[in-house]
């Protein structure tokens, strides 16, 4: 009995030793479809949800309120033929700014045009270290690049270690699957391909420490010294532009844009004008289509 109470001891330390990582919230919404039923788009719902929620990403150990915040839609466009999908995916994680009730947006990703494959009760794999199918590929790849996401806000280049799992998921896709799905270069520009090649692409590099410096050294100290929070957060838009020079309209500065514009409109209204003024030139320069958006920066 004393071994077996020993025995149940280790294995209840080894699970709290490991936590769910993500925290997300799972909506799919459709047009008519024509042969799915409400009842098998539901089951998918609690599936999806209940994979981001009860895999275990990583080896590190999280409390409750550190897990990253993640807001999933789903929008089922067609179903060409019996358990087969096309679907827009949309996502946007969020990141606790320390001292504060804010939740900063670390990224808002949008993947269009996904065919899969669903059958009612149907399980999800972890596709990290082999590949099962395209939905299940596709799932993981996003909980890893979301992962990355969060890591790279709290050191430099911490979430090294999650893109590279992104990239192997990514190659891990059979070519027969992979051509012309957002697996491969010929998948177009803004994909799941060139968001992994942007974030390994030296050109890249110094866009992700300025990330780190934006969110660590700019937001988490807001609530202490404004003036020098605002100043780290200038610099690091400022390599944002640098960046954008050397690899113009990469997929991930436009990334950033769509993450973080409403936040940069709204944190550099307490700015210097100065701060205003080169913020406002380098967004607008980056993100010509929104520039009545940032136009706000200024506005008394």
């Amino acid at each position: 009995m004393k071994n077996l109470c020993i025995v149940f001891c280790f294995l209840l330390c080894s699970v709290s030793a490991f936590s769910q990582e993500l925290k997300a919230t799972v909506t799919v919404n459709s047009t008519q479809l024509s042969f799915a039923d409400p009842n098998t788009l539901k089951a998918f719902e609690n599936t999806v949800t209940e994979y981001f929620n009860n895999t275990v990403w990583s080896d590190e150990e999280f409390e409750d309120h550190q897990r990253i915040e993640v807001d999933f839609t789903i929008f089922i466009k067609d179903d060409p033929a019996p358990s087969q999908f096309i679907a827009d995916i949309s996502f946007q994680a969020l990141r606790p700014v320390y001292n504060s009730n804010y939740k900063s947006p670390v990224l808002s990703y949008v993947d269009k045009d996904i065919a899969f494959s669903y059958l009612d009760l149907q399980p999800i794999q972890n596709n990290t270290n082999s590949y099962t199918d395209n939905l299940s590929s596709m799932l993981s790849f996003y909980a890893q690049i979301i992962l990355g996401a969060d890591y790279d806000t709290f050191s430099p280049n911490g979430g090294e270690v999650f893109y590279q799992n992104a990239q192997d998921i990514m190659n891990r896709v059979p070519t027969t699957v992979a051509a012309g799905t957002g697996w491969t270069r010929e998948g177009g520009e803004n994909t799941r391909f060139f968001y992994i090649e942007n974030i390994f692409n030296p050109k890249i590099r110094n866009l992700r420490q300025s990330i780190y410096e934006y969110h660590r050294m700019g937001l988490d100290i807001m609530h202490k010294d404004q003036d020098k929070a605002l100043a780290i957060m200038t610099s690091a838009i400022t390599t944002l532009e640098t960046v954008n020079k050397t690899y113009p309209n990469s997929m991930i500065t436009q990334v950033f844009s769509d993450t973080k514009i409403d936040e940069i409109v709204q944190v550099f209204k307490g700015g210097t004008n100065g701060q205003k003024d080169k913020v406002y030139k380098i967004m607008v320069n980056i993100d010509p289509a929104r520039s009545s958006t940032y136009n706000e920066i200024n506005r008394l």
